[in-house]
């Protein structure tokens, strides 16, 4: 296997530099330079996968994500998921702003943000994909320390607070997979109109997202989901990792999750409602109904009360 890191590939570093300039305010991002550079630096990442893998074949989304989300993978299937959802992921963020190049638009800072830290994890992920590979060091020395300090989540929390976002700060970019755990939970309980639960002596009960999925039977036909509930119950305990131990994720690894994630909060128009925000998660008033029952036999605990929104985030279908 031939080491191309010693030294970053120029196919990494052209764009690297370019979107530096950018954000620098040195140079104007432009559709051919960006196309170009872009095409190159996933070119690169595509003979990379080849020489690889030859005999890997297509994988599906959610075989991908299925795998991604997992806590424990062999290390050449870690490096072959890793890799090829970093190519999939960077495709999806170049087709973005080409298209907002193409029409005119404005590329919006964050993005271009997001794609240059996500360049700089790829480099530090081939590097020790490389050492995985082979037992060899690159010699490349590219590296991102993947742990935080608690001093460093304090800062940001009051940073986030008075809605300061720094270029260097190092929790502003995993943060986001606090909220993915949160909305996940949140999305869930709305769903089922759910405002709290209290036991028979009026105490709140603590439900967890765990909880929250058990209520979501894909055997019923009473039900749409538009995710798998394994996958979303994948995710959810993925984000715990971040939340419990403060380590780093790639970021083409929170792309995904916003990614697979996304069918969840798509709105739409639904027939005999018409155009709804809430309408990816449908199900008839007789299921959202017994939930209230479902819940009592989670707990198995007598007299509970389940405090019920009037409008639940999802489409209730009369039987």
């Amino acid at each position: 296997m031939q080491n191309h890191f010693r030294i970053t590939p120029s196919e990494i570093y052209e764009i690297q530099r370019l979107l530096r300039h950018v954000l620098e305010g040195k140079a104007v991002l432009d559709l051919k330079s960006f196309s170009m550079k872009s095409n190159k630096y996933i070119g690169f990442f595509n003979m990379v996968y080849k020489e690889w893998f030859p005999r890997s074949k297509q994988y599906s989304d959610i075989y991908i994500s299925e795998c991604l989300f997992m806590p424990e993978l062999d290390t050449t299937t870690w490096v072959n998921i890793n890799l090829i959802s970093l190519i999939k992921s960077i495709k999806r963020i170049q087709e973005k702003i080409i298209n907002w190049l193409q029409n005119n638009q404005k590329v919006l800072e964050g993005e271009l943000l997001f794609l240059e830290e996500m360049i700089f994890d790829s480099i530090e992920f081939l590097n020790l994909s490389f050492e995985c590979m082979t037992g060899i060091n690159s010699g490349n020395g590219t590296h991102r320390r993947r742990n935080i300090r608690s001093h460093e989540i304090f800062c940001a929390s009051k940073n986030i607070l008075r809605k300061e976002i720094f270029r260097n700060d190092i929790v502003a970019i995993p943060s986001s997979v606090f909220f993915i755990r949160q909305v996940i939970e949140i999305r869930l309980k709305n769903a089922f109109g759910i405002v709290s639960i209290r036991d028979k002596d009026g105490n709140l009960k603590k439900i967890t997202g765990e909880n929250f999925l058990a209520l979501v039977d894909e055997k019923s036909s009473e039900i749409e989901f538009p995710v798998k509930k394994s996958l979303v119950k994948k995710i959810h305990s993925w984000t715990n990792y971040y939340i419990h131990n403060a380590i780093i994720y790639y970021t083409w690894q929170i792309e995904w999750a916003h990614y697979m994630l996304e069918p969840l909060f798509v709105p739409g128009e639904v027939g005999g409602v018409g155009w709804n925000i809430s309408g990816s998660i449908k199900m008839k008033r007789s299921y959202y109904n017994n939930v209230e029952q479902k819940i009592a036999e989670l707990f198995n605990e007598e007299g509970l009360v389940v405090i019920r929104m009037n409008h639940p985030e999802a489409i209730i279908i009369d039987d």
